[in-house]
């Protein structure tokens, strides 16, 4: 432990946590509220075409960022066993200078004004906003403002009581009744104590947390590669794995990602055990190789062609696709101060793009294959301009190095997906025309066409 904290301080300490480090902490006395940036409740009443209105926001930024507006707006206190304090001692051994805790979250104004002016137009912003105690005194639609967060947690909560079935939104959510003044048995904060409990993973040390339970992705992925070491598809437990997979698929008139795309019919797939609210790419597209891979003949199937045409109609205009929405490529939003880990957007990223190329690619394949049944030209046609446009994307993403980066700039940790999907995808030479392959082989030459 001693090593553990000598090293804790020499990186910075205390000081370098970021901003939900921070939130954490100062709900406990152990950071100022006022070393965090203002984020006024007033941002949910915003009209959805305004530049930073919330549904501009990545779907996990806003799940998990409404339930913080009512949190930052009541900076709530909690005992720790040494005392219930807004300066608590607890962690000075973690500070460089326990004296001072106010650390600035942004850059100087004089170096955004020469670096970031748009950095500089929400940090001054900021600014403005603590002067004003952050709107919380004199402002008459405070309240409401706060009421539309509770309806909107309240209408995103699950029967089974999740939100997005992930749990930094479920944690915040609950947290954001209580302090609006819901006892702990009101039907809403039962249901979502009890998905916490849910999340919860008991072994020899105590009780663990769960960020979520993979369910649906752990199954598609394991359904892929049972495939793939040659499993016979006929078994019951097989069937009934399929079976349980294609029975997850949304069909329901709810989620987010219809704001920006309104025309588009649902028949996406989610993410864990209960999320009717957020399918995302990943998910659908790991559905549909399973599904595939595991019974050619479903390529005909409602389940594939419906999984199919939402992908199809949630491709961003660059060619790629993000993890949940379409063309939620806003990154001003990453400028916010409160935004310091740049995921207040959701842009397309080169492992997601893969992973639909991929599914595009064998479904393209396997449909060659298939003499006795063809699938309607338009949405041949459709698949193969969109495959064409993705691959167009993935190597325009490509670094000199070979290698991709996802949307913070960090290596891609699944390189294997763009490789694969590009392979799969040039499988019919109607796909892609000679001179795009060449360009593609010219920025990957492991690629063999």
């Amino acid at each position: 432990m001693r090593k553990a904290r000598r090293f804790a301080v020499s990186v910075g300490g205390a000081a370098k946590v970021r901003i939900f480090t921070r939130i954490y902490l100062a709900m406990f006395g152990l950071f100022p509220w006022e070393a965090i940036p203002e984020i006024p409740a007033e941002l949910i009443l915003l009209p959805t075409k305004l530049p930073i209105s919330i549904y501009r926001w990545s779907a996990w930024a806003r799940a998990t960022v409404i339930p913080l507006l009512v949190i930052l707006h009541h900076r709530p206190v909690y005992a720790l066993p040494t005392s219930e304090s807004t300066c608590n001692e607890y962690l000075d051994e973690l500070w460089c200078n326990p004296r001072e805790k106010r650390i600035p979250y942004t850059h100087d104004l004089s170096t955004l004004l020469r670096s970031d002016p748009v950095a500089l137009v929400f940090t001054l912003a900021d600014f403005i906003l603590h002067g004003l105690d952050g709107l919380r005194s004199f402002n008459p639609v405070r309240r409401f403002a706060l009421q539309k967060c509770v309806r909107w947690i309240l209408q995103h909560q699950e029967d089974m009581g999740y939100i997005g079935d992930i749990m930094p939104p479920l944690h915040g959510a609950m947290l954001a009744l209580k302090l609006e003044g819901y006892p702990l048995h009101a039907d809403p904060m039962r249901r979502g104590l009890e998905a916490i409990e849910r999340f919860a993973w008991h072994d020899g040390h105590g009780k663990k947390i769960q960020t979520t339970i993979s369910a649906f992705w752990d199954t598609s992925l394991m359904l892929i590669a049972l495939a793939d070491a040659g499993t016979q598809s006929d078994k019951p437990w097989l069937i009934g794995s399929l079976s349980w997979l294609r029975s997850r698929q949304l069909f329901n008139n709810t989620g987010d990602w219809r704001l920006n795309n309104r025309g588009l019919n649902p028949g996406g797939l989610s993410f864990g055990y209960f999320n009717t609210w957020y399918p995302d790419m990943d998910d659908t597209a790991s559905a549909v190789l399973a599904m595939i891979r595991q019974d050619a003949r479903l390529i005909h199937s409602s389940s594939v062609l419906q999984a199919l045409n939402w992908l199809l109609g949630m491709q961003n205009k660059d060619g790629g696709w993000g993890a949940f929405g379409r063309d939620n490529d806003n990154l001003y939003l990453n400028k916010i101060p409160f935004s310091n880990m740049g995921g207040m957007c959701d842009p397309s990223s080169p492992d997601v793009s893969g992973q639909v190329l991929e599914a595009l690619g064998v479904f393209l394949a396997v449909n060659s294959r298939q003499k006795s049944q063809s699938t309607a030209k338009e949405l041949m046609n459709r698949v193969i301009s969109a495959s064409r446009r993705a691959i167009y994307y993935l190597s325009a993403a490509q670094e000199p190095s070979g290698a991709w980066s996802d949307m913070a700039g960090k290596k891609l940790y699944r390189y294997w997906i763009p490789k694969p999907s590009l392979h799969r995808a040039l499988i019919l030479p109607s796909l892609l025309s000679y001179d795009g392959a060449r360009a593609i082989r010219s920025r990957n030459p492991r690629i063999k066409l």
